[in-house]
């Protein structure tokens, strides 16, 4: 509970859960706690693509004619503040050769209803559309690196080393350098770190 709202859980296996009592004894709410530890559903199998079980999450989507690419950016930077997996925007022609947009969202359960309420309210829409899609998300983890003095958030899985794209700018916005020079140098440092 977060509030007065009732969140639900993300897939998860739980590991421990517990519950507490504080002394304080406030008029308007029990003074309760209740912790849950857990990983995502599915997070201790193999996760290799064509070998991953996959779990599942909730694609909602919009078509929508009548916004422009600011609008648009900000939309999808709204949903994935409000805990989305990925947003993102395709280009389609709808009926009578009308240019448009599909807003696309991958989002857990806990997630759906605040993320279907902020594409109805970013857009304007008149409706949406979901369905359950499978997903195999490669184990990753996330590290840091240092250049000329400027933190740089990595993500690092198996295959790939991904630098974080806004900490690199900011780097390379200081450092008066191109952004691609500073995004090479991370990439590199990550990989020397981690042995890829």
């Amino acid at each position: 509970v977060l509030g007065t709202q009732r969140l639900a859980l993300p897939e998860m296996a739980v590991r421990a859960n517990g519950y507490g009592a504080g002394t304080a004894d406030p008029a308007d709410r029990p003074n309760l706690v209740h912790a849950i530890v857990g990983a995502p559903a599915g997070s201790s199998a193999p996760t290799q693509t064509g070998d991953a079980p996959g779990r599942h999450a909730n694609l909602v989507e919009t078509n929508v004619d009548d916004l422009t690419g600011e609008v648009i950016a900000h939309c999808i930077a709204a949903l994935m503040n409000a805990g989305a997996h990925d947003a993102w925007a395709t280009s389609i022609v709808m009926k009578k050769g009308r240019p448009a947009h599909t807003i696309s969202v991958l989002c857990d359960d806990a997630t759906l209803a605040e993320i279907t309420r902020t594409l109805i309210t970013e857009t304007g829409t008149l409706g949406v559309r979901s369905s359950v899609v499978a997903r195999a998300p490669q184990q990753r983890t996330t590290t840091t690196v240092q250049i000329e003095g400027h933190t740089i958030a990595v993500k690092v899985s198996a295959d790939r080393v991904k630098v974080e794209h806004d900490d690199a700018l900011a780097a390379a916005t200081a450092l008066g350098l191109p952004l691609r020079e500073v995004l090479a140098a991370a990439e590199q440092r990550a990989r020397e770190m981690t042995g890829g």
